[in-house]
């Protein structure tokens, strides 16, 4: 075997060591969590449910927004302007891929007790 055939070879096997490494030490996390999820699956819901909250404050107010300008001319601009409609149309947007996200990651996490062989609603 040439030497750049080996080396080659050799990173490869390298590259699927790390891998298998790294499959296991997150099949462990995920196994002795109480969650089903690991710490970055967790903290990605924590994010998105976060983002969907202030998500629904900022709608909240772009709503109380609009009502008092349309109502009260003096205190805006007689009504909802340009960068209220495209702001409301991003958060509109951005709610929907916060959706998305929590039901995605709802979808991934493991059910029951992977121990007791339940795990994915499946019994052993």
């Amino acid at each position: 075997m040439d030497p750049f055939t080996a080396l080659g070879v050799a990173g490869n096997i390298v590259q699927f060591v790390d891998f298998a490494a790294k499959l296991i030490s997150k099949s462990r996390e995920i196994y002795h969590s109480v969650d089903g999820a690991s710490s970055q699956h967790l903290d990605l819901q924590e994010i998105a449910s976060n983002l969907n909250r202030l998500n629904g404050r900022l709608q909240e107010d772009l709503r109380h927004q609009i009502v008092s300008t349309t109502a009260y001319p003096s205190l805006g601009h007689g009504g909802s302007g340009r960068a209220e409609k495209e702001l409301g149309v991003i958060n509109t947007k951005c709610a929907e891929e916060a959706g998305k996200l929590i039901s995605a990651l709802k979808v991934i996490r493991v059910k029951g007790s992977i121990r007791s062989g339940t795990a994915f609603g499946k019994p052993s």
